[in-house]
């Protein structure tokens, strides 16, 4: 398993991108979608079982949005920190309600998987309600 973006349904009314995370040797693993997504990401699974190697206990998920750079090149995550503390060996699955009705977004997004451990891997499936 590498770090990838493995599904990516663009231009959809209910949108989805799927990633595998694969964390190097600081623990840590990201990968940003190549194209935007605009609407509200409304539901996030997460899944430490899909790998060999669970991530740590506590890891933490966090969702970036390239269009939201600020002037000095800080990137919020677009989740508020919902995707903190994440579990090592259950599926979880974040809904709207969890995520404040949807987590707005804008442009390209990153996902990114901290303090994973060395090797620690999960897919992440985020499905975002599309705006035109």
């Amino acid at each position: 398993m590498t770090t990838a973006i493995t599904v990516e349904k663009h231009n959809h009314d209910m949108m989805i991108v799927q990633a595998t995370l694969l964390a190097d040797a600081s623990g840590d693993a990201s990968i940003q979608t190549s194209n935007e997504y605009k609407g509200f990401i409304v539901k996030i699974k997460v899944d430490p079982t899909t790998g060999s190697t669970a991530p740590t206990a506590n890891w933490d998920l966090y969702v970036t949005d390239d269009y939201l750079t600020g002037t000095d090149g800080t990137v919020p995550d677009v989740l508020g920190l919902v995707g903190k503390d994440r579990h090592t060996t259950s599926i979880q699955s974040l809904e709207q309600d969890d995520l404040h009705n949807g987590a707005a977004c804008h442009g390209k997004l990153t996902i990114v998987g901290d303090a994973m451990g060395n090797g620690g891997d999960a897919t992440v499936t985020l499905y975002i309600l599309r705006v035109v």
